[in-house]
C-alpha cells in the first residue's frame, strides 16, 4: 500500500492494508504499508514494513510462522503477531517497534497437544524502543537473542493459560538460547513458567531494573544493581546480580536460595523469605561489601524434616579494603527450624569475620533480632571498622534499641567471636545489651555457649573484651548447657 512505483505524489503517505476476510496465503509473505497493516496470513516467512505516518502491525498467522523483517516506524506504532495453533520464530532480523509494545502470542488449540508450540527468539531478538514486550507462549520459550526494551517493561510467560486449551499439558520453561550472552534488557521484567527458567549452568542473563518471577526453578544473573519485587518457586532460586540486590516483594521459595551480590556491593532484605519443605534446604545471602536486613524482614523454615541452613556471608571478596557489615533490624527474625545459622565474612563465613565498614562500624550488629536454631548451631564471627569510636566486632541490643533481642538453640551450640576495631573508645570485641531499655538474651538449653571477645588496640576507653550490660544483657543456660565466655582488654588510658 501507498507503493512508490504506483504514486506520483510523494508527498502522499496514505496507504494501510486492513483486514475484511480471507487469508494471505504463501511460502514467503511481505506486507508493506505506510498507515497500519491487519492481516491474517498463512506464511511461511512473514515480512511486514510499516511507515512513519501511523497505524500498528497486527497480524494473525495460521500456522507455525518464522518472522523475517516485522518492523513498525511509527511512533509508538504496536506490533502484534497472534498464532491461531502454531509456534513463532525470529530470526537474525529484529523485531522492532518505535516505543510501541511488542506482543508475540503463540496459541496451542489442540487438545491433542501434538506439537509444542511455543516462541524461539533468534539471534536479532526484539526491540521495543520502550514499548512494553510481551512473550506469551503455550510452551516453551527460548531466548536466543535480546529482548529489550530499554526502560521499558517485559512480561513473558510460558505454559501461559489463555493460550493452552489443554490444562494437563505442563510444557513451559523459558531458556537460555545464547550462551552468555544478554537476554532481557528492561526496567522492569516478570517472568512466569511451570517449568524452569534458566538452567543452573546457563543461567538467563538480564539488564533490569527490577524484576518478579515464578517458576519450578529459577537461575538468573543480572547486569548491575536490581529491586526484587518477590519469588515464587517450590523449587530452587539462584541469582547474582553484578550490583546491589534490594528487594520489594517476599520471597516463598520451597527449594535452596541464593542471593550473590559481587563486587563492592550490598544485599538489603526488606522482605519475608519463608520456605516450607520436609528435606533439608539452604539460604545463602552472599554479598562482596554488606548484609542487611530492614527492620521486620524475616527468615522462617518449615516443615517436619525440613531444616533451613542459613548463611549470610558479608565481604565475600575479602580485598582488605571496604569490608562488609551484617547488620538485622529491630523485630527481624530468622528461624532455621532447626538448622544452622551461620553470620561471617569472607571466602568461609563459618570461620572469618563480617568486617564493619565506613556505613556500618560495627562487624555484626543484632537491633532487637532474633536468631532461633532449635537443634541447629549458631556462629557470628564479626570484626570492628578501623580508625573510629564505636566499632564493636559483634553488638547485640545496644545503644538503646527499643526491642527485645534474642540468640537461641534447644541443644545447638553458640559461638560468638568478635574483635573490636582499632580507634578510639567503645571498641568491644563483643557487647550484649550496653544501654537500656530492653534485654539482649543470648540461651540455650543444651548446646554449648562460647563467647570470645578481643577489643581493638585503641587510645581511648572502654575497649573491652568482652561487656554484658547489666540488666540488659544476659547470656544464660536453661539446662545442661555449658557456658565459657572469655575477654581480652584492648589498650587504651581506662576500662579497658
Amino acid at each position: 500500500a501507498d507503493s512508490a512505483g504506483q504514486d506520483v505524489t510523494t508527498a502522499d503517505t496514505d496507504g494501510a492494508i486492513t483486514r475484511t476476510a480471507g487469508t494471505v496465503t504463501g511460502g514467503t509473505v511481505n506486507l508493506n504499508a505506510e498507515e497500519g497493516i491487519a492481516a491474517t496470513t498463512a506464511a511461511g516467512t512473514l515480512n511486514a514494513v510499516n511507515g512513519a505516518t501511523g497505524g500498528a502491525i497486527t497480524i494473525t498467522e495460521a500456522d507455525d510462522v518464522t518472522l523475517g523483517t516485522v518492523t513498525n516506524a511509527f511512533a509508538t506504532g504496536a506490533v502484534s503477531v497472534t498464532t491461531t495453533s502454531g509456534t513463532i520464530t525470529t530470526g537474525a532480523v529484529a523485531v522492532t517497534a518505535n516505543n510501541g509494545i511488542i506482543t508475540l502470542t503463540a496459541n496451542d488449540t489442540s487438545v491433542a497437544n501434538a506439537s509444542p508450540e511455543g516462541i524461539t527468539v533468534g539471534a536479532g531478538g526484539i526491540s521495543s524502543g520502550g514499548g512494553a514486550i510481551n512473550l506469551l507462549a503455550a510452551d516453551d520459550i527460548a531466548l536466543g537473542g535480546d529482548v529489550n526494551a530499554t526502560a521499558g517493561t517485559v512480561t513473558i510467560t510460558a505454559d501461559s493459560a489463555g493460550q493452552d486449551v489443554t490444562t494437563a499439558d505442563t510444557d513451559g520453561a523459558i531458556t537460555d538460547g545464547n550462551g552468555a550472552t544478554n537476554n532481557i534488557t528492561a526496567g522492569t521484567v516478570a517472568l512466569t513458567a511451570t517449568e524452569d527458567i534458566g538452567a543452573v549452568a546457563d543461567p538467563l542473563e538480564i539488564t533490569v531494573g527490577s524484576f518478579s518471577a515464578s517458576g519450578a526453578n529459577i537461575y538468573l544473573a543480572n547486569t548491575g544493581g536490581v529491586a526484587l519485587a518477590g519469588i515464587t518457586t517450590a523449587g530452587d532460586f539462584s541469582f547474582t546480580a553484578s550490583g546491589s540486590i534490594t528487594t520489594t516483594g517476599a520471597f516463598s521459595v520451597n527449594g535452596n536460595m541464593s542471593l550473590t551480590a559481587t563486587g563492592e556491593n550490598d544485599i538489603t532484605i526488606s522482605n519475608n523469605i519463608t520456605r516450607t519443605n520436609t528435606v533439608a534446604g539452604t539460604l545463602g545471602l552472599v554479598a562482596g561489601r554488606s548484609v542487611i536486613f530492614d527492620s521486620g524482614a524475616d527468615v522462617t523454615g518449615s516443615g517436619a524434616g525440613g531444616v533451613y541452613n542459613v548463611t549470610l556471608n558479608s565481604d565475600s571478596n575479602a580485598d582488605g579494603v571496604v569490608g562488609g557489615a551484617i547488620k538485622l533490624g529491630s523485630g527481624t527474625v530468622i528461624a532455621s527450624n532447626g538448622g544452622s545459622i551461620t553470620l561471617g565474612g569472607g571466602a568461609a563465613p563459618a570461620t572469618t569475620a563480617a568486617i564493619g565498614t565506613a556505613a556500618n562500624i560495627d562487624g555484626i550488629r543484632l537491633d532487637g533480632a532474633q536468631l532461633q536454631s532449635g537443634i541447629g548451631s549458631i556462629s557470628l564471627r564479626g570484626a570492628g571498622f578501623a580508625g573510629t569510636s564505636d566499632a564493636r566486632g559483634i553488638l547485640f541490643n545496644g545503644d538503646g534499641v527499643a526491642a527485645t533481642g534474642l540468640i537461641q538453640s534447644s541443644s545447638g551450640t553458640i559461638s560468638l567471636i568478635g574483635t573490636g576495631g582499632a580507634g578510639a573508645n567503645n571498641n568491644g570485641g563483643v557487647v550484649i545489651g550496653n544501654v537500656g531499655p530492653t534485654t539482649g538474651t543470648v540461651t540455650s538449653a543444651s548446646g554449648a555457649v562460647t563467647v570470645t571477645g578481643t577489643a581493638g588496640n585503641s587510645s581511648g576507653i572502654n575497649n573491652m573484651g568482652v561487656y554484658i550490660g547489666g540488666g540488659t544483657g544476659v547470656v544464660e543456660s536453661t539446662g545442661t548447657a555449658t557456658i565459657g565466655i572469655t575477654g581480652h582488654g584492648g589498650s587504651g588510658t581506662g576500662g579497658n
